[in-house]
Order: C-alpha cells, then sequence, then structure tokens
C-alpha cells in the first residue's frame, strides 16, 4: 500500500504540472515557438517536483533505517558479562539472579521495539536505569549514579536510544579503566525553549587526539552504539546547533553533553516508578 501511495503521488505530481500547461495552451493560444518553451518548461517543472517528492521519501526511509539499525546495535560484550554477574549470583543468592534476569529481558524487550524517532523522557530514563542497575550488579561499589533530573521534563519527546550510549561509553571508556571508584552524574534541565542533557563521568578522561577523532564515524564504537552516530542522529533531527558536545581532560574525566528542542507530549500520566529511580540501591 505504501509502494502505490508513492507511485501515485508521483504521477499525480507530474499529472497536474502536464494538464495545467494544456489549460495554458487551451485558453491563451501561444505561437508553435511559445507552446514548445512551455513544454519545456513544464516537464522540467514536473521533474523537479517528481525529484523532490522522491527525496523526500528516500530520506524519510533512510532515516528509519537508520533507526532500525540502532536497535540491532546493543552491545555483545554487554550481554557477555552481564550473563555472567547473572550467573554468579546464581548459586548465592537466586533471589538477585532471578530480579536480574528480569531486568535483562526488560532491557532487551525495550532496545529491539519499534519506537518511532522518539520515546517520553520517562521511557528513557527507566530504559536507561534498567541498564544501570545491570552494570551496577556487575561493578557493585565501583560505579557510582548520580542524578539531577528536573521531574517536569519527564512528559517531554526526546529522541528514542540517545542517553543510553552515551551514559553506556562514560561507563565502558572512562570509570572502568580507572583505578578505584567512579561517578556517572545524569543532568537533565530545561529553558522554556529547549532542553538540555549532560552525562558526566570523573573517570580517565581523553587525549587530545582521541578529542579530535570521538565524533567520526566508527571512532569509539567497539560492538555498541558510537557516540558518532547519537551526534548524527541528533543533527539529522535538529540541525548542527543540536549535536553533542564533549569536553574532557586526561585523568579528571569527560562530560558529553547536548539540547533538543522542548516538546510535550500531552497526553503523558505520571512520573517515574519507584525502582527506577535509583540504580545505586
Amino acid at each position: 500500500m505504501v509502494h502505490l501511495n508513492n507511485i501515485l503521488g508521483v504521477f499525480l505530481r507530474w499529472g497536474l504540472v502536464q494538464i495545467t500547461a494544456v489549460l495554458i495552451i487551451f485558453l491563451v493560444s501561444p505561437e508553435p515557438r511559445e507552446i514548445v518553451i512551455l513544454m519545456i518548461i513544464s516537464s522540467l517543472t514536473a521533474t523537479c517536483l517528481v525529484a523532490a517528492y522522491i527525496w523526500k521519501h528516500q530520506n524519510a526511509k533512510i532515516k528509519k533505517a537508520e533507526l532500525d539499525f540502532l536497535h540491532a546495535q546493543i552491545n555483545p560484550h554487554f550481554l557477555f558479562n552481564t550473563l555472567n554477574t547473572i550467573v554468579s549470583y546464581c548459586r548465592t543468592n537466586p533471589e538477585t539472579a532471578r530480579r536480574l534476569l528480569i531486568r535483562l529481558a526488560s532491557f532487551l524487550r525495550h532496545a529491539l521495539k519499534r519506537h518511532g524517532h522518539f520515546n517520553s523522557l520517562k521511557e528513557e530514563i527507566e530504559y536507561i536505569n534498567t541498564y544501570l542497575i545491570l552494570e551496577k550488579a556487575r561493578f557493585r561499589e565501583k560505579l557510582i549514579i548520580q542524578r539531577d533530573i528536573d521531574p517536569d521534563l519527564l512528559g517531554c519527546r526526546v529522541p528514542a536510544l540517545t542517553l543510553q550510549p552515551i551514559v553506556e561509553n562514560a561507563i565502558k571508556h572512562g570509570i572502568q579503566p580507572k583505578i578505584g571508584a567512579g561517578t556517572v552524574h545524569i543532568k537533565i534541565n530545561a529553558s522554556a525553549k529547549e532542553m538540555f542533557f549532560a552525562v558526566m563521568d570523573n573517570g580517565i578522561g581523553m587525549n587530545n587526539d582521541q578529542l579530535k577523532n570521538i565524533l567520526l564515524p566508527g571512532f569509539g564504537s567497539g560492538n555498541g552504539i558510537g557516540l558518532s552516530n547519537v551526534h548524527e542522529r541528533l543533527i539529522s533531527l535538529f540541525g548542527k546547533d543540536c549535536g553533542l558536545r564533549i569536553e574532557s581532560s586526561e585523568n579528571k574525566g569527560t562530560c558529553v553533553y547536548f539540547k533538543v528542542p522542548l516538546i510535550m507530549n500531552e497526553d503523558f500520566e505520571g512520573g517515574l516508578t519507584g525502582e527506577a529511580q535509583s540504580a545505586n540501591h
């Protein structure tokens, strides 16, 4: 049906321009040379309209394909490590193992379902919290999570699967290699028209060469979603001003921040669930 609608859209645009040209010829009765010029102009106009229509629909398909690709980019190392953690709890604490399996199922269900381009902030935060509970079970006291999230923003629309890769990057490349405990701080607030996101860690940081390359396609992605993928998707949705900004110092930590337009979901109800409010417990 979608394919048929696209074909009809192409023929409709082409036909309308040609019919308009014929009507002009019938009503105005131009000279033969003027008729030729008119038909050439109408053909070029129709071609431009059809090309613009096709480009618009192809661009929409590309964006959907990019989002579907993101859904498939679950880090296999994260799954392997999580399953190992669950196995380690099976004998010593079966109830914890059971709860972690439920959390893992919830994480995979959310990651693999089709979201469209946007979720509510509440959905994204609960997805991140599920991920963090699984990581806390693995890293225990080594990983400390802090949040500073305005609860009035939970009903706002945000790009799907955007925050979690940034948080995962902070843990994997910032906290995990660090000697001793490390902190990941998630901060979300807003002005009158924009929402501001920041993910900060006090991990090992990056040198200048790494910082220059971090947003290049494929750099630092490992087996998950690279920051460049998130960066490009934010730009495609909102423009260059909404891409990722990164500040980092070696042995001090990294801050990744970005902004999006403030868009409220009018049908939103409720706040975060009790279990989702902290991954530190």
